[in-house]
């Protein structure tokens, strides 16, 4: 119990207050599901439920998550602000590191301010956002491109993907079609 207790720690100190990757890449998501598979390890072996365990991990797996689904969630704005016009946005928001959080700069007149948003790009995104709905679950990744399917980690209670016909070759982060990612 006090194992899965420490092990549990060691996943919150690899995230931020936000609940996200402290070390935003590749580096952080491996030790993060080196620290989760640890946890859930330790955890097993206990005869009752530790909640606070258990909410730590669940924790740790949205990390990993919203870590693996942003070049998904990246293209389909990226399509989306192309699709009505505002590509010019693209590269601007890309930078930030929001282009994944579309609907919130959309939706926040601070957030574009601070990131610099010329006001008629934020203008012409709050217009079509309020009259063509822009939200999170539009940017929720949804079938897989061609060549690719999931598979599951019993360790970390986690789906990955499979490249099909290279069973090598496996990832976390959830996969783009090729020459999408970056297209403009």
């Amino acid at each position: 119990r006090r194992i899965a207790q420490h092990s549990a720690h060691s996943v919150s100190a690899l995230l931020s207050a936000s609940g996200m990757l402290r070390q935003d890449s590749t580096d952080g998501l491996n030790l993060l599901l080196g620290a989760l598979q640890e946890v859930r390890g330790y955890s097993a072996k206990c005869q009752q439920p530790l909640p606070d365990v258990q909410e730590i991990l669940a924790t740790g797996q949205n990390a990993i998550r919203n870590f693996c689904e942003r070049p998904a969630r990246q293209e389909l704005a990226r399509a989306w602000l192309t699709r009505h016009g505002l590509q010019h946005c693209v590269r601007l928001l890309a930078a930030q590191g929001l282009l994944e959080r579309l609907p919130e700069v959309a939706a926040s007149v601070e957030l574009a301010e601070k990131i610099g948003l010329p006001q008629r790009c934020y203008k012409a995104l709050a217009t079509l956002a309020a009259g063509a709905s822009i939200e999170d679950a539009h940017l929720a990744p949804r079938g897989l491109p061609a060549g690719w399917r999931k598979a599951f980690s019993r360790s970390v209670a986690m789906e990955y993907f499979v490249q099909v016909g290279d069973a090598k070759r496996t990832q976390w982060p959830w996969p783009v079609a090729e020459g999408a990612a970056g297209g403009e």
